[in-house]
């Protein structure tokens, strides 16, 4: 007889091989099954004792070490997105930052949306996981070919009182039940379907409107690998790649796009929330471009913007990015569009150089005006400059003449040597686009004059661990800074400072209402074998 010790994952097919016909009692209290070959899944951890027995004699004892499943595998390898909590414990904290930043309605409006996660969170809650296993984590998920289906699963301790569990807590929120059919739990609430089922072990939700239920959800999981998404052994090493702890994002690239998938770790800590990952390609997402010659814009910008972009990437890749690779049909169908106003998009794109930067200023005077002469509702004021050197100016200057024709914008043009000025008002705002031989520049909305110029690209470059340099896209938006100009006292001649005062306040209290956002950046590098992803949310302290 020979007996040996197995490790094992929970949910993952074991094999189970002798030379004739034996009765494998598998330990695990489900039906012995008599064969010379056969495999069986584990539901839930522990350690379990299998025998074989050729009539009543035990030929065979094996030692099954059975591990809590993996949450990667709890998530289909066809998954287009997720979102994945490796374990319980790093719910609640994102929980908590989703409803500092975006409100406690909206943060319960996700959890009403997803059932099985919000059911998941209560279990947590409650200290202890009750019939969740922590260490299983859970997630949230969608196929690229199911429109309106929202899919989610958690791993269990015991599969069946878990359902039990999950079926009270749906008739307490006024779901209704629906017969079960063959192994599926349908439930009903106004327009909307929820389908729940057990597969080796967690339970999954299928979330969908009534008159798109999608049956086939339960056998697409069944038939799913167990390494979930770690079937792709390339995928695999990015997921272990990643940093430990917190929330794990995967995405698959849309068609036509140079990257095959996205991986990200997002690790909450306080009033932060940090997003590490990369975009996985077969080469750089973009090549380095040539720095270009003179001055950069953001080294000597107006202080105090609340929005800044700067993307440092060749054109015609920067526009296979925003509008797709050349001979895609989404590709084909902008460039016709385009071509419709005499403006061919290889041709502009050759014109610019690589360098694209913007900043938007909040106008507090001009917005306490607008505030007070439309009776109390707030206008949002501000100024927005671009710049962006260029290589050769003809291509560029008919792209802006074509955008006015297309916009309908009455802007008058006057050409001074290489100076090409066009003037006139956007939205009911002053715009002025200045071209010259080398350099386009657009400024639209009221003069900042008083704002003092200041090395942007290297105080944020430091600020956010190299964003804003040369190859990267970096967007900062700085909602703090908004915050702090608004609740800076203006002298205003024309305005009565009581009644100036109120509308700033009011407007603080709004923005304070809307989310506790302090600040938010993105960042994007090439990499060998694609782009480096650089992420932060930060809250306002209380």
């Amino acid at each position: 007889m020979e007996t040996r010790e197995t490790p094992v994952e929970a949910g993952l097919e074991v094999p189970f091989v002798a030379e004739a016909p034996r009765r494998w009692d598998f330990g695990d209290a489900t039906p012995p099954v008599t064969a010379a070959q056969t495999t069986h899944a584990f539901a839930k951890a522990g350690r379990y004792v299998v025998r074989g027995f050729e009539g009543e004699s035990l030929r065979e004892e094996l030692t099954i070490i059975v591990s809590p499943r993996a949450a990667f595998h709890l998530v289909p390898p066809d998954a287009r997105f997720a979102v994945i909590a490796r374990g319980l414990e790093d719910l609640a904290p994102a929980i908590d930052f989703g409803e500092r930043m975006a409100g406690p309605e909206s943060t319960q409006a996700w959890l009403d949306g997803s059932p099985l996660l919000g059911w998941a969170f209560e279990q947590a809650s409650a200290g202890t996981s009750g019939w969740v296993d922590p260490r299983e984590g859970l997630a949230t998920f969608a196929w690229a070919d199911t429109e309106d289906t929202r899919l989610s699963v958690v791993g269990t301790i015991d599969a069946p009182n878990a359902l039990k569990s999950l079926t009270a807590w749906l008739l307490d929120r006024g779901w209704s039940p629906i017969a079960p059919v063959l192994g599926l739990w349908r439930f009903e609430q106004e327009d909307r379907a929820l389908d729940v089922f057990v597969d080796r072990g967690a339970l999954y939700a299928v979330d969908t409107p009534v008159a798109g239920r999608l049956p086939s959800a339960q056998s697409r999981i069944a038939a799913a690998s167990s390494q979930g998404l770690e079937t792709d052994g390339a995928v695999a090493t990015a997921l272990d790649r990643l940093p430990s702890g917190g929330l794990v994002i995967f995405s698959r690239a849309p068609e036509a796009l140079s990257w095959r998938f996205a991986t990200a770790a997002v690790r909450i800590s306080g009033d932060e929330a940090r997003l590490e990952g990369r975009l996985h390609g077969a080469a750089p997402l973009w090549t380095v471009p040539t720095q270009p010659s003179g001055v950069r814009f953001l080294s000597h910008a107006p202080e105090g913007p609340v929005l800044v972009a700067s993307a440092s990437v060749p054109p015609a890749e920067l526009a296979a990015l925003a509008l797709g690779t050349p001979g895609t049909p989404r590709r084909k169908q902008l460039e016709l569009e385009l071509l419709a106003q005499n403006t061919d998009v290889d041709r502009v794109s050759s014109a610019f150089a690589g360098l694209f930067e913007l900043c938007v200023y909040a106008d507090v005077p001009g917005f306490i005006r607008s505030t007070l002469q439309g009776n109390g509702r707030p206008s949002p004021q501000g100024t927005i400059l671009f710049e962006a050197p260029v290589t050769t100016a003809e291509p560029i200057e008919a792209f802006v003449d074509a955008l006015a024709r297309r916009w309908d914008l009455s802007l008058n043009k006057n050409r001074e040597k290489q100076l090409r000025l066009w003037r006139g008002p956007l939205v009911g705002r002053p715009l002025e686009v200045a071209l010259t031989e080398d350099s386009l520049f657009a400024k639209a909305g009221s003069v900042i004059d008083e704002r003092e110029p200041v090395d942007l690209s290297s105080t944020l470059g430091s600020r956010f661990d190299g964003a804003f340099g040369p190859r990267h896209v970096s967007v900062l938006l700085d909602v703090g800074q908004l915050r702090r100009e608004l609740l800076q006292p203006r002298l205003m001649t024309d305005i009565d400072p009581r009644r100036a005062l109120p509308a700033q306040a009011l407007a603080v209290t709004l923005l304070d209402r809307l989310s506790q956002l302090d600040v938010a950046m993105v960042d994007l590098a090439p990499a060998p074998d694609g782009a480096v992803v650089q992420a932060l949310l930060k809250l306002r302290k209380p």
